[in-house]
């Protein structure tokens, strides 16, 4: 395997009132905020940036909820879904990325046209998300 060619990618589970943040692509499909890691940024850093520069909310990453992995050709993409906390639900601002932003239930979530990485992560990590929703 390539090292070189490894993605790492943090998406953030926003958990604001028992509701997830998420945010709708030019694609029409819906995905947690995420960011690609610098050169020995600490993942932290990254969703606090993220969120604070990004979407104008403040947070406290709080837990790994879980990680998935999927191979592009010859390159790796790990990415690992933080759970983080917010007292300011109603302050997101959709970026340029973006075509919409909401909260919304587990059961809400589930029912979306989700892009690939949420689909695979509802698969192999939706006990834990539950847990983290609780």
């Amino acid at each position: 395997m390539d090292l070189s060619k490894l993605t790492n990618k943090v998406a953030a589970v926003i958990i604001s009132e028992g509701k997830m943040l998420i945010l709708q692509g030019k694609d029409g499909k819906w995905e947690f905020p995420n960011v690609i890691l610098g050169e020995d940024e600490k993942v932290d850093n990254a969703i606090i940036n993220l969120s604070k520069n990004k979407l104008n909310v403040d947070v406290v990453p709080a837990a790994e909820i879980g990680s998935i992995e999927k191979s592009t050709g010859d390159a790796i993409e790990i990415v690992m879904f933080i759970h983080v906390n917010t007292g300011n639900p109603g302050g997101v601002a959709v970026s340029g990325d973006y075509t919409a932003s909401n909260y919304v239930s587990f059961a809400e979530f589930e029912k979306l046209d989700l892009a690939e990485n949420e689909k695979k992560f509802l698969e192999v990590c939706v006990d834990d998300l539950k847990k983290h929703l609780g």
